[in-house]
């Protein structure tokens, strides 16, 4: 038997405050037997304004990319990287692509998969309003990665929401579907575990999910 880890976090918007909290979260994952480890959502970075900022510093990025490869090989595990901001395709509209890259034992990234679908909602909390396509350019493609543990099917939050999506994942062959996410107090109360539920009912898939927290 495998073991897998899903790892929840409470990012902020200190870059390096994360990434060493990630760490120490996918180490204890691994201490406890874990050889797939995947990362919430924005982990790297919660802060909409500062996306397109650490997309376009390459020092940034390398430490990043440097950083999930090192761990994935120096720990021998399939690494999936929640998302990471990531250049989009029109420089002018300084957008970026929400990215979830996928890192092998050999510290390898052997796979992108860039959120196709973008919360843009009305929702019932303090911030009222999320518009992510205002940040975030939508991907177009579907990604299953073959590993020992299975074929994962690649998926971004607010994906789950529709059905299709995960469909064609499994009539890709997926056998496992992971979902790093960042839902909202209000919407993940209401919607998250039901809809991982569900889309695993529908699929006859494993559902991973690992979502962002809060401070209380």
């Amino acid at each position: 038997m495998t073991h897998v880890a899903v790892v929840q976090m409470v990012s902020g918007s200190d870059v390096e405050i994360n990434l060493n909290r990630a760490e120490v979260l996918i180490r204890e994952a691994v201490s406890e037997g874990a050889k797939l480890v995947l990362l919430p959502e924005n982990f790297a970075l919660f802060d909409s304004q500062q996306l397109y900022s650490l997309a376009e510093d390459e020092k940034a990025y390398n430490r990043g990319a440097c950083w999930l490869s090192g761990l994935s090989k120096s720990l021998g595990i399939w690494l999936f990287a929640g998302s990471f901001p990531l250049l989009g395709s029109n420089a002018a509209n300084r957008k970026v692509r929400s990215a979830l890259q996928v890192f092998d034992p050999a510290g390898r990234c052997v796979a992108r998969y860039d959120k196709r679908h973008l919360f843009d909602v009305d929702v019932s909390d303090n911030q009222g309003v999320y518009l992510e396509s205002a940040f975030v350019e939508a991907g177009d493609e579907f990604v299953v990665v073959e590993t020992e543990v299975g074929k994962v099917g690649l998926s971004i939050c607010y994906d789950l929401r529709f059905p299709k999506h995960f469909w064609k994942l499994r009539e890709l062959g997926a056998d496992i579907i992971v979902v790093p996410s960042a839902f909202t107090e209000v919407t993940g109360k209401a919607h998250w575990e039901v809809l991982l539920r569900a889309r695993a009912v529908e699929t006859q898939c494993y559902i991973l999910g690992a979502n962002q927290g809060g401070a209380a």
